[in-house]
């Protein structure tokens, strides 16, 4: 794909190792950046496996069921303290704090030392944390500046959330050898998307089609099962005409 008319100075890139080697033998003098969800995301990760951890000493003489209350109310706590410190890091990570994200980031790391040095049970997470931070800060330092001045953008939550849709078929991509059953796929995934109805956040109960103010009736489908006539296949009214006509109407219906 490099080389031609498609000649990116930048390469957005997870924390994988191995993405970014792979794009600087390819292009050399790429400039290699990344994502700040993930970023974020690690180190939430690393606080939950930190606080799953926490135990709570001089308390054996207890019943179970009492050292489990102390001890799921220590990390609740914790995890409170911990939340607050964290607020401030993801703001340094978002695109209208970038011109001073660093210094979000620095003082979160500090005010999480300081957390460490009040709840020793957390040191292991500071120090991790610190590690991570420390490593990539100069390189989100140029994303930041690169943001403001040149208007680079970043993922989303909401975008690296879609991810997730498509993880089950990394190991099936050899299921689709065409770039029409490629297509297909992928148009299936976007109506599916547009028939979704939310059950949680600003868009909870509705759907991209409802809030698209679409008539369904005209629409020609009250669901994505109709939509792309599944009804008929899983009842064995489908023929191999019907599949292709399938097909064509999952392309259509995702337009």
């Amino acid at each position: 794909m490099l080389g031609g008319k498609y000649n990116p100075k930048y390469f957005l890139s997870d924390y994988d190792k191995e993405y970014p080697i792979i794009i600087q033998e390819v292009k050399k003098g790429i400039v290699i950046m990344k994502d700040f969800v993930h970023a974020a995301r690690q180190i939430y990760r690393d606080m939950k496996t930190a606080i799953n951890k926490i135990t709570v000493s001089g308390i054996s003489s207890l019943t179970k069921e009492k050292q489990k209350v102390i001890t799921d109310m220590k990390k609740m706590l914790l995890s409170k303290q911990i939340n607050r410190v964290l607020y401030r890091l993801r703001k340094g990570f978002k695109s209208r704090y970038a011109a001073v994200g660093t210094i979000y980031l620095e003082g979160a790391l500090e005010d999480l030392r300081e957390l460490s040095i009040k709840f020793p049970s957390l040191s292991n997470f500071y120090k991790k944390t610190e590690k991570f931070i420390n490593k990539y800060i100069d390189i989100w330092a140029v994303q930041m500046e690169a943001s403001v001045q040149e208007g680079i953008p970043t993922t989303s939550n909401i975008l690296e959330s879609m991810n997730s849709i498509f993880k089950a078929f990394i190991k099936k991509a050899k299921c689709y050898g065409s770039p029409e059953s490629l297509n297909c796929f992928f148009s299936t995934v976007a109506l599916l998307q547009n028939f979704d109805v939310k059950t949680r956040g600003k868009n909870v109960g509705t759907s991209a089609i409802i809030r698209a103010d679409i008539d369904l009736d005209e629409f020609g489908a009250k669901d994505f099962f109709e939509a792309v006539n599944l009804i008929g296949v899983v009842l064995g009214d489908c023929d191999a005409d019907c599949m292709d006509d399938m097909n064509l109407d999952i392309e259509k219906f995702a337009a």
